[in-house]
């Protein structure tokens, strides 16, 4: 039984190589172009009265229909390398060193785009040309509606970031804007900021958090600034991206389960909070939190840790006057060049780029 399943495993596959798929392709462009050339000899004449029999079956490894199939397989790829670039060229980038990740992947994704482009070229000669014209109105109606799809999102997020940006510059900033807190047992909870550039759970306390105690009053109190920070991190996780909500076997994840975990936590978080008033948190429009919420934030911390100095975030005035607490290093940097538009902006990256 054993000899027999090693001598399966061995057994060439039924499915043709790369290679044979190749050699197909070019026996079949041989052919279109013999057919298509008018030196090409005409076949002989058949006597009169000789029968006729049932043609003879296919050998090679491409069914007739399968040059279509690659056609549109290679449409559809040509169609989402040029949005991939679309979408990097837009980014906005801060250090020089994510600008030269951009180029290059940039510069990878036009190679790809031009060797895709060719193989549509030669399937186009295979199929003929009515059916690549078939096939380019279809794909032609997918991409407008795509590109419709692209601009609806694209002007929610930037209602979305308006809003964040008018929540997170109002009022007084002798706090952090955005906290968010994990745990909750017996109202003993772990308290973080989010950084209002990067969106990504700052380093609070050497990264394990304020200890605090929140009964249900002050948790009351607090749930305005929480409602902020959930929409926050939620237009963070809707472009494909991790905030580093504070996870148990977090290196043990793959990127795509880490995202997954953070929506759920957000969404419990949010369950676990008093309702705010009106709809439900993804139609509810953000609105200002109260001073008295975040002064009340201040002095339960003050009490441990005095001036905020572990709260992961340093507070900053940039070049147009605006006050924010964010995160040292490359969020800083982009705050001081562009101050109030840097906050609670997004920048939609492809998920194909991510996995």
């Amino acid at each position: 039984m054993q000899d027999e399943e090693r001598d399966s495993a061995h057994a060439p596959s039924a499915r043709p190589s790369f290679e044979q798929l190749v050699t197909d392709l070019e026996k079949l462009e041989d052919t279109a172009r013999e057919e298509a050339s008018p030196l090409a000899p005409s076949p002989p004449l058949t006597p009169r009265g000789t029968p006729i029999g049932k043609p003879e079956a296919a050998t090679d490894g491409l069914a007739i229909g399968r040059p279509v199939d690659r056609l549109e397989e290679m449409d559809l790829t040509v169609v989402e390398l040029r949005a991939q670039i679309v979408e990097l060229e837009a980014a906005r980038v801060a250090s020089e060193a994510e600008r030269s990740e951009v180029r290059e992947e940039v510069q990878a994704l036009r190679v790809a785009l031009r060797t895709a482009e060719a193989d549509v070229r030669r399937l186009e000669v295979l199929v003929g040309g009515r059916v690549a014209t078939q096939m380019r109105a279809m794909l032609s109606e997918a991409e407008r509606r795509l590109a419709v799809q692209q601009m609806e999102t694209s002007a929610m997020l930037a209602d979305l970031q308006q809003q964040l940006r008018t929540a997170l510059v109002a009022g007084n900033a002798d706090c952090p804007r955005l906290p968010w807190i994990h745990g909750g047992a017996r109202g003993r909870y772990r308290l973080y900021f989010v950084c209002p550039v990067a969106l990504e759970v700052a380093e609070t306390n050497d990264g394990s958090g304020y200890d605090v105690h929140l009964p249900r009053a002050a948790l009351r109190s607090l749930a305005p600034a929480l409602h902020v920070t959930i929409h926050a991190l939620r237009s963070k996780l809707g472009s494909g991206q991790a905030v580093g909500l504070p996870l148990r076997h977090r290196a043990n994840r793959s990127p795509a389960a880490i995202q997954r975990v953070e929506l759920s936590t957000i969404d419990a978080l949010e369950r676990s909070l008093p309702p705010p008033k009106g709809p439900r948190m993804m139609s509810q429009r953000v609105g200002a939190v109260p001073n008295r919420t975040y002064n009340m934030l201040r002095t339960t911390l003050e009490t441990e840790d005095p001036g905020l100095a572990r709260c992961g975030l340093v507070r900053l005035k940039a070049s147009d006057k605006t006050v924010a607490w964010v995160r040292p290093g490359a969020a800083a940097e982009r705050f001081r060049s562009e101050g109030k538009r840097a906050l609670g902006r997004v920048e939609v990256v492809s998920l194909r780029l991510l996995a």
